[in-house]
């Protein structure tokens, strides 16, 4: 379920992409899984509405 995890410094500490197949999936994978690990204190969700550009790499000279 999650695809990245990528770590920050800020007020956050780290990113997880995750899907699910919909949003009962999601609140189960957030009860279950991310909710039951002692070292998370808390999390936020944001959820993206739709993709406007997906560039992977960098353009070589």
């Amino acid at each position: 379920m999650a695809q990245e995890a990528k770590p920050h410094c800020g007020e956050y500490d780290f990113t997880l992409k995750i899907q699910t197949r919909d949003m009962e999936s999601y609140q189960e994978f957030m009860r279950t899984k991310l909710g039951n690990i002692d070292s998370v204190g808390y999390f936020h969700s944001v959820f993206v509405m739709k993709e406007v550009k997906n560039t992977h790499g960098v353009p070589l000279k």
